[in-house]
């Protein structure tokens, strides 16, 4: 009898470790890129304030910036990650097959989340979808026109959402609605550019983006007219929660920092850093080890990248070319829907 409480207490133990903490048997994706010694993080690529390659080979962009963020909490070391450019769709089949270890941002539907073998962690930008136009379109709604061509990527989510808004124009005898589809957004736009088509449809803040990269930029305007809402995140593959839980709570981070009022200018000035519940959080974090990563590995993230806020107003925000205003994409004190669990290491 004593015999078998000692195994069950042994096997309890072992159940513990094995499930309660990540070790080399349950976060197989962090021990491949410590291995690998970098993480290879996909972006949706072309797109100006998101993801877009410079003459010199380098990257910027709020979804490289979450890439670089993810690896700064991973290595120490913002700079040890590869960026791959892909679509929504490419980027979800890179990450079943293994190419990638993390998709920096996609569109978050259910047939994705539940039925493609990925998991989408926390939503990085809430927004809208709608259509890109030139300075002389004429109709408050595409629904008025009679005859219409749009451009867009060769996406089922997005394909299926603009088949279903324009439904009833497209079954009416009387009017020629055509959309033409592209490998990838940039491509789109380029047609949309060339005059192939009157609109370009996809995601509000891409368009932004897209917009700003055309000749003569001033000429574009992203129309009121939403066709769905949108939320977009990170997404890994489902299987391993260990990385999961990494990628989430990098997210988490990023928003707990701007809630602080610590971010990169002055992560090592502020006066909050010295609140003994700061302090541990920033550079004592006692949970870190049980998921894999140095108990420093916020003050890493916000010192090499910057805070959510940051991230934002340095790629998209109202000083840049896109002028995006953040809001509901704001933390939750200043009236947004961006928030985090508390961290214990504040109690």
């Amino acid at each position: 009898m004593r015999y078998g409480k000692r195994i069950r207490l042994l096997m309890m133990i072992f159940f513990i470790w094995l499930f309660g903490f990540c070790n080399s048997l349950t976060a197989f994706t962090l021990e491949e890129i410590k291995q690998r010694g970098l993480i290879q993080c996909g972006v949706v690529s072309s797109i100006r304030g998101f993801a877009s390659s410079l003459a010199d080979g380098k990257w910027e962009g709020f979804d490289v910036d979450f890439c670089r963020s993810v690896a700064a909490a991973v290595f120490g070391d913002a700079d040890k990650v590869r960026l791959v450019p892909v679509t929504d769709e490419t980027g979800i089949v890179s990450l079943q097959s293994g190419a990638i270890d993390l998709l920096a941002s996609a569109a978050w539907s259910r047939k994705r989340d539940v039925a493609l073998g990925v998991a989408f962690v926390e939503p990085l930008i809430a927004g809208e979808q709608g259509f890109l136009a030139r300075d002389d379109y004429k109709y408050k709604s595409v629904l008025e026109a009679r005859n219409i061509t749009l451009c867009t990527v060769d996406d089922s989510h997005y394909r299926n959402n603009l088949e279903y808004y324009l439904r009833q124009a497209i079954n009416d005898s009387g009017r020629d609605i055509r959309i033409l589809n592209y490998p990838d957004m940039g491509q789109a736009a380029t047609a949309f550019s060339n005059g192939r088509c009157e609109l370009l449809f996809g995601f509000k803040p891409h368009l932004a983006g897209l917009a700003v990269a055309l000749s003569s930029p001033d000429k574009y305007g992203v129309l009121e007219e939403t066709v769905s809402r949108e939320l977009r995140g990170p997404v890994v593959r489902k299987g391993d929660s260990c990385w999961y839980d990494i990628v989430r709570w990098v997210r988490y981070g990023l928003v707990m920092a701007e809630d602080f009022g610590v971010g990169r200018e002055n992560i090592d000035t502020s006066f909050r850093v010295d609140e003994p519940g700061i302090k541990n959080l920033f550079h004592h974090n006692r949970y870190s080890a049980s998921i894999g990563l140095a108990g420093d590995w916020l003050y890493q993230v916000v010192s090499q990248v910057g805070n959510y806020g940051e991230l934002w107003e340095r790629n998209i925000g109202t000083k840049t070319p896109l002028q995006l205003d953040r809001g509901e994409n704001k933390i939750w004190k200043n009236g947004g829907v961006f928030f985090y669990p508390l961290p214990d290491s504040l109690l």
